[in-house]
């Protein structure tokens, strides 16, 4: 007679509560349907629909399912931000937790929309990679929403990791903490902190938002300039260059930098090649970079796809002759003037 195995310790519960638009019901079923085994794992997806008959469904709404949400989900539609109630109520109210430490925001792009400059939801990344849930066919649409339902499995894990952590059980809000609990990463956040209070310094707060991107190697006369299709990005006169880019600072030390021109495109990085380009922000890490600060103000720009690859480090690179079309690329990290880069006001 075998001997029973131990039980494994139950998962912390992660609640999720899901915004969305009256007629976007049909999303919402596709996306319980592609989440369902999340919730068979001690996840608790709620929305409206949940509100037990008799209840005051605002009360409830905001104070229990969106207030003490672990993780807000956003289906995002035209429909969406045509809400009067998604956007001037739910979507304040989740952004003002998260800004808090209360809770993550998940942001779905589920159909083709657009979003105003001065949106909150332009300073989030979105989900899935690479456009949006909708498509030319049903596999493509399964696919993404299993994409989506993927990377809320992560999110979720993240969640759990946080209230497992020393503190999390005497009530400390360790949200907030996430992304700095290793103390490298405190010893980062700390850092960049200082340099928010540098007068002049691209991460201070009164610093403009968006920047020229200038090469070094040129005599600051170059800037990264408007794209030349397909997915290309040229170099030109920094006097007369398209676009300006709109810089996207994170918590954990990386950048996206986002064309002010064409919203939701950013500077990128081809996977299967070393082409840098024009591709499309929610691309992963594939538009990420960390910006490697000298002390004479120029940066060099790393790729975060090429960290997360395992390989060496490559740097965002000038070539002064156009080769294949394409002036950008990335090399390994020297130092040269070429992978030296200021950001400056357009």
């Amino acid at each position: 007679m075998t001997k029973p195995s131990a039980e494994s310790p139950a998962k912390p519960p992660v609640r999720v509560f899901v915004s969305y638009a009256r007629d976007d019901e049909h999303h919402l079923l596709r996306f319980r349907k592609y989440s369902a085994d999340l919730a068979r794992d001690g996840v608790e997806i709620r929305t409206d629909r949940d509100i037990p008959t008799g209840e005051d469904w605002k009360r409830a709404l905001l104070d229990d399912y969106l207030g003490k949400a672990d993780i807000v989900v956003l289906l995002v539609t035209p429909s969406f931000l045509h809400s009067a109630f998604c956007m001037e109520v739910e979507l304040p109210q989740a952004m003002k937790r998260r800004e808090a430490g209360e809770c993550e925001i998940f942001p779905v792009k589920v159909e083709p929309c657009l979003i105003a400059k001065g949106s909150p939801l332009r300073t989030l990344q979105w989900t899935p990679s690479g456009g949006t849930v909708m498509g030319d066919s049903p596999f493509h649409e399964a696919q993404k929403w299993r994409d989506v339902a993927k990377e809320l499995s992560r999110s979720v894990d993240r969640v759990r990791r946080v209230e497992r952590s020393p503190g999390a059980q005497q009530g400390k809000d360790v949200h907030g903490l996430r992304w700095w609990a290793p103390s490298l990463a405190i010893v980062a956040a700390l850092a960049l902190v200082i340099m928010w209070r540098i007068p002049g310094s691209p991460f201070s707060p009164s610093t403009p938002e968006v920047r020229q991107i200038v090469n070094r190697a040129a005599g600051g006369s170059r800037c990264i300039s408007y794209f030349h299709e397909p997915n290309q990005v040229l170099m030109g006169d920094c006097s007369v260059t398209k676009p300006d880019w709109v810089l996207r600072r994170f918590d954990d030390g990386y950048a996206k930098f986002e064309s002010d021109v064409k919203p939701g495109i950013c500077l990128g990085v081809r996977t299967s090649t070393n082409i840098v380009g024009s591709w499309s922000c929610g691309d992963g890490f594939n538009a990420t970079w960390r910006l490697d600060r000298k002390p004479d103000g120029y940066f060099q720009l790393r790729s975060r796809y090429a960290e997360d690859e395992g390989s060496e480090e490559k740097c965002l690179t000038y070539i002064a002759e156009q080769r294949d079309g394409v002036p950008l690329r990335l090399k390994r990290c020297d130092g040269r003037d070429v992978q030296q880069w200021k950001m400056t006001e357009p």
